[in-house]
């Protein structure tokens, strides 16, 4: 029997048409902040850059968080109070992303019908942001965070997608048998992968990313029958 739905952010319940939009006016908005603060932009975001690759790499020593922060200040030699700017900016500028994306008609009813019969909502959006940020975006999507059970983010993560244990880590967590999942995704890789620990999945059209895989779909359709199919789903209250 099916207990809980995990469901990707960007470009599932988050709708992006573009994540190369998305991220070029993440980083123009960023770097304006960094600039006015009278940091090396450039230099700034290079070493941005380089935390989130090591983040993806990252092999559960540490937090997600603590890996990005040691990279970043590694490759871009300037004090902590940079730390302080970035949650600033994600506080107060980072909602002028927005422009990117929008949400779905429905979609939040339809997951507060899912948690009315009984289903536990997990957020298993890539834990590379701060949770600052993902709030943000759970909120862009018209969507009360508060539905979720737990929501992953970068600093109560240890690893990434597509690396499994990513997923395996949140069912030793919540002990959660893989078999009664579905994981709602836009990522034929990233999301899909989560099928090796048995789970179905639900690949989400309206943004796919389409990547060379070998992975299990069990479902697939655009978000508004994905909403249906939720909706259809039974009620499992005791």
């Amino acid at each position: 029997m099916i207990k809980y739905l995990f469901f990707d952010l960007d470009g599932t319940l988050l709708n992006m048409p573009s994540q190369d939009a998305f991220v070029n006016e993440y980083f123009k908005g960023l770097s304006s902040v960094l600039s006015t603060n009278g940091y090396d932009a450039k230099k700034a975001i290079d070493a941005l850059s380089k935390g989130l690759y090591f983040m993806i790499k990252n092999d559960g020593k540490v937090s997600n968080e603590e890996v990005f922060w040691n990279v970043f200040l590694k490759n871009y030699d300037c004090n902590k109070d940079v730390i302080n700017l970035l949650s600033s900016y994600y506080e107060n500028d980072f909602d002028a992303v927005k422009v990117t994306t929008s949400s779905y008609d429905g979609l939040n009813d339809c997951l507060q019908n899912a948690k009315e019969k009984g289903y536990k909502l997990i957020l298993s959006t890539n834990p590379i942001f701060p949770r600052v940020a993902t709030l943000k975006r759970v909120s862009w999507a018209g969507l009360d965070y508060s539905l979720f059970d737990y929501i992953t983010t970068y600093e109560n993560s240890s690893y990434c997608k597509p690396n499994i244990k990513y997923y395996e880590s949140i069912f030793e967590k919540f002990n959660i048998d893989p078999k009664e999942v579905i994981m709602f995704g836009n990522d034929t890789a990233e999301d899909m992968v989560i099928s090796l620990s048995g789970a179905k999945t639900y690949l989400v059209d309206d943004c796919i990313i389409d990547k060379p895989h070998c992975y299990q779909i069990n479902y697939r359709s655009v978000m508004k029958d994905a909403i249906k199919f939720i909706n259809s789903l039974e009620n499992i209250n005791d």
